[in-house]
């Protein structure tokens, strides 16, 4: 009954003609709409978005870690490690080196890492990186602020498990959204000119990328200046600032 009311509100907004934001009308303007590739493509994220619920990896080397988080609040532990990494990330598997020095409780949790992806899937290479600094200013190095999990070291061995509630929450949009494709419901309301944009908390879809090139509704989020702020350590950090020109 509820699907039968949403579908005749659509038809509704559709025979009296309804505005939308840039973002959403050029998702609209890129999907291809032939229900096998819509298929396809909603299949291939909700897979996705199911392998960066949760991660397990290993590791052999140098090393004495404890850390356990209940989510960034709730996060605490020290140690040290040099070591090589076989097993999954958040959307990736694989082997990579790692090094790391971290300490600190809740949100005052500093962290020193060097990942370098060695082979795997190239979702693993887009995760190699190297920061200094406070663990929440870090999300996407480091997993969501509400995640929970725990690493351990000891010695020349270790393991590191890690969970992550917001993308669970990710994978049942993203499988509601390929029952719909299935059915078709999807191509139904296309069809009569209500095209649904899906909810993607993670911003991690096919979709992502079309909908920051039409804009973001909520605009850009402004990072001051604070005891978190910190860079990356990048080629573009180490440029040294351009001068201001001089006005004329």
């Amino acid at each position: 009954m509820k699907k039968v009311l949403a579908f005749a509100a659509c038809a509704a907004l559709a025979i009296v003609g309804c505005r939308t934001t840039a973002a959403r009308q050029t998702v609209v303007d890129n999907t291809k709409w032939q229900y096998g590739r819509m298929l396809g493509t909603a299949t291939k994220d909700m897979f996705l978005d199911l392998f960066d619920i949760a991660y397990v990896n290993f590791a052999v080397g140098d090393g004495l870690l404890a850390e356990v988080q209940f989510t960034k609040v709730g996060h605490f532990g020290a140690g040290w490690a040099d070591t090589i990494r076989f097993g999954t990330r958040p959307r990736a598997i694989g082997t990579w080196s790692e090094r790391q020095a971290e300490y600190g409780l809740s949100l005052f949790y500093w962290r020193d890492i060097n990942r370098h992806a060695s082979y795997g899937t190239s979702t693993l290479f887009d995760q190699s990186t190297s920061y200094q600094g406070f663990d929440l200013d870090h999300q996407n190095q480091t997993g969501h602020w509400l995640d929970v999990g725990a690493h351990v070291h000891a010695l020349l061995i270790g393991a590191e498990g890690y969970a992550s509630p917001k993308e669970a929450l990710d994978f049942v949009f993203s499988a509601t959204k390929w029952v719909v494709t299935l059915i078709p419901i999807r191509s139904g309301l296309h069809s009569i000119g209500c095209d649904v944009l899906w909810i993607d908390p993670s911003s991690d879809d096919s979709e992502s990328n079309w909908r920051e090139m039409g804009g973001d509704a909520a605009g850009a989020v402004y990072q001051g200046n604070t005891p978190f702020f910190e860079r990356p350590r990048d080629g573009g950090a180490l440029k040294a600032p351009e001068k201001p020109l001089e006005k004329k």
